[in-house]
């Protein structure tokens, strides 16, 4: 028996319930599969994993990531499903370093899907978002149990004490300036945007790659270079000459977008997800 060629059967059929949307029956035909490879076929086992997300069972999804990394440490789309996974189940740092893994690990590679690549930001994005979102209701909650307990004991301080008109009217005047206090914290202001500086020239989205030419420009790498390829080369904003072997990664920007997302996550919206054609 032919067990490569019974396996890439049962794959095929695997492939065509996922496209139906028979998530079960797909498992079915991707476990049966795996075994054809004498347990050693990561590709089913992100298959299996896929179809687990989409049934939303994450813990089962992580679990079949896992044994799939253990058999390929550089399958980036195993660390992507299983940041995926961390995300829906608010692991949400274990999310993050994940997605991260992925990054790095297509960089290094070289040979990840452009989709891809924009999902893996995305998932680490959506991870900081939601983590700060949690941590914000979560100081909010505390503030506002903070601030009904102040003011219960300055009330029950006032209905206790007989005081005189300037010293109610002193007691008011603090409630008053706590309570603002108590405002002002709960509500913190929020940037609305991405800088200009942290944005690549051409596409305008956050920087993800940064590299800076002879002429001192940061560009997001892959517009950079598809436009010295496509037109020239030219920096597009000071028309300097400048080649793909004179870029360098611009470590200090990458910091900088870094610690604005990890700050302002929230302000890297749709539009900054793009593809160069």
């Amino acid at each position: 028996m032919d067990f490569d060629l019974a396996a890439k059967k049962l794959r095929e059929k695997g492939n065509a319930h996922y496209k139906r949307k028979e998530y079960q029956q797909a498992i079915k035909e991707y476990r049966q599969g795996f075994a054809y490879t004498n347990d050693s076929d990561p590709v089913f086992k992100t298959n299996i994993a896929l179809c687990c997300i989409e049934l939303r069972d994450y813990s089962t999804a992580v679990e079949e990531c896992l044994t799939a990394l253990k058999l390929n440490p550089k399958n980036v789309k195993a660390y992507y499903l299983l940041g995926d996974c961390y995300l829906n189940l608010l692991q949400f740092d274990k999310a993050e370093q994940t997605f991260k893994k992925a990054e790095v690990l297509a960089k290094e590679l070289q040979n990840t899907s452009k989709i891809i690549m924009n999902r893996i930001y995305r998932g680490i994005d959506q991870s900081r978002a939601r983590k700060f979102e949690q941590e914000e209701q979560q100081k909010q909650q505390v503030i506002s149990e903070v601030s009904k307990y102040v003011n219960n004991i300055m009330e029950d301080y006032k209905n206790i004490k007989r005081l005189s008109n300037n010293q109610l009217e002193d007691h008011e005047l603090r409630k008053y300036q706590l309570n603002s206090f108590f405002e002002t914290t709960l509500y913190t202001k929020r940037e609305k945007e991405v800088p200009d500086f942290l944005c690549c020239k051409i596409t305008y989205t956050i920087l993800r790659d940064p590299v800076i030419t002879p002429s001192g420009i940061t560009y997001e790498r892959e517009a950079i270079e598809k436009h010295i390829k496509t037109n020239g080369p030219f920096c597009p904003v000071t028309r300097q000459k400048c080649t793909i072997e004179q870029l360098y990664p611009n470590i200090i920007v990458k910091e900088m977008v870094e610690d604005w997302i990890r700050k302002h996550p929230y302000t890297v919206t749709e539009d900054h997800y793009f593809t160069i054609d």
